[in-house]
């Protein structure tokens, strides 16, 4: 639902001024700062959910030291500090040892590099069909971003509801996650021939066509893959190690986000700008590049071992799994002496 909300918030309120001359001056403050309403609407959805986790939601950790215990007692906050200092010496190894398995590696490299490709392509995307059509794109604007993003929002809830679980009831997550990613990685590269080549009136059909198998299968198989890896990760190390695995690998995504935005504006306005009128230094480079580091990504993801499709045992789960092995067998051995035993009588009696 966010992902359907929020581009049409954002279409709706960008650049009110103009949108809506009777109701907001041009002069005025959002004249001056066009895209300051929808922001101020994102900043006070932010302060609403802070204060609903900080009343509503109850920490899974009632010693765990937080915002949450900065009004708890001392006593309070000492058997916190006990609690945190208990933990075990063999934790310590855990992030040395989390970069040394394939099996725990290769799952953070997959949700990294997904990041890091869905952010180039999330900012190159606006920026691109909002573009004049002299330069390659598709002179959109910002409430027909907002309602394209929406459709595609729309198109990817069956996907999530109906597809994905079928899918994954049949072939599993780990070839959701190869083939998604391979897939996302192709379509990529369709959007910009929407406007390729250049001209002043692309046909409508071109467009959308483009459109929809460029932005829509890209955006409905990075979803598949981004659930398929969230499963994945979780077969990645014991049950004990989850939480420090998922809070590195999410800590590690954040180098995708911060890189992703940051590369892929400039790399826009300058393939928009260069001259260039054929691939890949026109228009075409950012979704090359996005293609490349989604391939990239699916190579990996085919390195990953079939045993993730499984989750790993404990120690102690793997002898109780060993005892109860050996408790059936022995039951079952049993069970063929006494049906011998019940064969012989038998015959005697014959």
């Amino acid at each position: 639902m966010a992902v359907i909300v929020g581009p049409v918030i954002g279409g709706l309120l960008a650049r009110p001024a103009v949108q809506y001359p009777t109701v907001f001056d041009i002069d005025g403050l959002f004249g001056r700062l066009p895209y300051l309403l929808p922001c101020l609407v994102v900043s006070g959805t932010a302060a609403l959910c802070l204060v609903l986790s900080h009343f509503a939601l109850e920490e899974t950790v009632p010693d765990a030291l937080g915002f949450r215990c900065l009004c708890c007692s001392r006593r309070s906050a000492g058997t916190g500090r006990a609690g945190a200092s208990a933990q075990p010496a063999k934790r310590k190894g855990q992030l040395a040892r989390f970069f040394c398995l394939r099996r725990a590696f290769l799952p953070m490299v997959c949700y990294c590099l997904l990041i890091l490709a869905e952010w180039m392509s999330d900012v190159a995307f606006p920026l691109w069909t909002s573009a004049p059509l002299s330069a390659g794109g598709l002179d959109f604007s910002p409430m027909m971003i907002g309602q394209v993003m929406a459709g595609i929002g729309f198109c990817v809830i069956p996907v999530q509801l109906i597809l994905f679980p079928w899918l994954q009831g049949r072939v599993g997550s780990l070839a959701i996650a190869r083939w998604g990613t391979l897939m996302s990685g192709l379509a990529t590269p369709i959007l910009p021939f929407a406007t390729y080549p250049i001209s002043s009136q692309p046909p409508p059909v071109k467009v959308w066509t483009c459109i929809i198998l460029g932005h829509v299968l890209r955006y409905a198989f990075t979803e598949m893959v981004f659930i398929s890896n969230n499963l994945l990760s979780n077969n990645a190390v014991v049950q004990a190690d989850r939480g420090s695995y998922v809070g590195i690998m999410t800590t590690a995504s954040c180098i995708g986000r911060i890189v992703g935005p940051l590369a892929s504006g400039p790399l826009v306005a300058w393939s928009l700008t260069n001259g260039a009128t054929s691939p890949p230094f026109n228009h075409f480079f950012v979704f090359l590049l996005c293609s490349a580091t989604l391939l990239v990504n699916a190579g990996a993801a085919f390195a990953m071992p079939r045993s993730m499709e499984h989750a790993l045992l404990e120690e102690g789960d793997e002898k109780d799994s060993d005892h109860a092995s050996t408790k059936q067998t022995s039951e079952d051995v049993e069970g063929e002496k006494q049906s011998l035993l019940a064969g012989g009588d038998e015959d005697d009696d014959e």
